[in-house]
Parts: structure tokens; C-alpha cells; sequence
């Protein structure tokens, strides 16, 4: 420890993943890490142990996926219905979406479209933990406006 920050070389094991791992740290940052299993694998990762899902291309890349493939559903236009989905679902080890649910609900049509649109979304970067992908859970809003 320098100035309450972890520093230089850092060793510890995860008994939950069966993993054993020295990480580089400078100034309270982990520059370098290396993770070994229990069956000899070594994998490395860098900036951090973990990261979250991302659709390939990033935020925007996923809201253009979206709007690009959203129809917006015609009762609800006639309507004017408005209002934001929030969707739930797994990025898993793959990248695959799956288990995908309605978090929250705007209407019928509305949320079907979104539940439609997400479910035919392409693999994802997966999740990581020690650099290894992990299934995880990911929450979206969707937003549903006319102009």
C-alpha cells in the first residue's frame, strides 16, 4: 500500500471461480492482471477484473441497432402512445441474448416491438470476471416517442 492505494504487485485467489491471480497495480490502478484456474489456464486482462456486456460498436451502435429496427406499432401511433420499456435480459459466456423480460411496460404493442427488436439483436462482447466471459444480466430502456 502507498498513500492508502494498492501498489506494485498484488496476489490473491477467488475460491468461488477456482482462480488464482497477481495483479500490477500503480498508484491504486490495476495496469496488468493474469488469472490461472485450477486447470493451468492463464488468461490476462488489464484496466479491470471486471467489465460489463457491450453490443459490438458500443451505446450508440446499439441505439442506432435500434431505432434502425424499431417499427413503431400502429395503434400505438394512432393512439399517441408514448413512454419508455425497460427490457432485462442475459448476455451469456457467448455473447447470445438471452432470457430477455419486460421490466417495464408502456403498452401491448409497444413492448412487443421492443421485446421483437431486442430478441433479433446480434452477439454482444460478453461480460468478464478475471477475464474469463461470465453470463450477465443487462437492463435497457427503450424509448418510445412521436415528433
Amino acid at each position: 500500500m502507498k498513500n492508502g492505494k494498492r501498489d506494485s504487485i498484488w496476489k490473491g485467489e477467488d475460491k468461488s471461480l477456482n482462480l488464482k491471480f497477481v495483479e500490477n497495480y500503480k498508484d491504486g490502478l490495476l495496469l496488468t492482471g493474469t488469472g490461472t484456474d485450477d486447470k493451468g489456464v492463464v488468461i490476462s486482462y488489464s484496466i479491470s477484473r471486471f467489465a460489463s456486456p457491450e453490443f459490438k460498436g458500443g451505446l450508440n451502435k446499439f441505439y442506432n441497432f435500434l431505432g434502425n429496427n424499431i417499427e413503431y406499432p400502429d395503434d400505438a401511433r394512432r393512439d399517441y402512445i408514448q413512454g419508455t420499456v425497460v427490457l432485462q435480459f442475459v448476455v451469456e459466456k457467448d455473447g447470445t441474448v438471452t432470457d430477455v423480460e419486460l421490466k417495464k411496460s408502456v403498452s401491448p404493442s409497444i413492448n412487443a416491438e421492443a421485446l421483437r427488436v431486442l430478441r433479433k439483436s446480434r452477439k454482444w462482447l460478453p461480460g468478464t470476471e478475471f477475464g474469463r466471459p461470465v453470463r450477465c444480466s443487462y437492463t435497457v430502456p427503450i424509448s418510445f416517442s412521436l415528433k
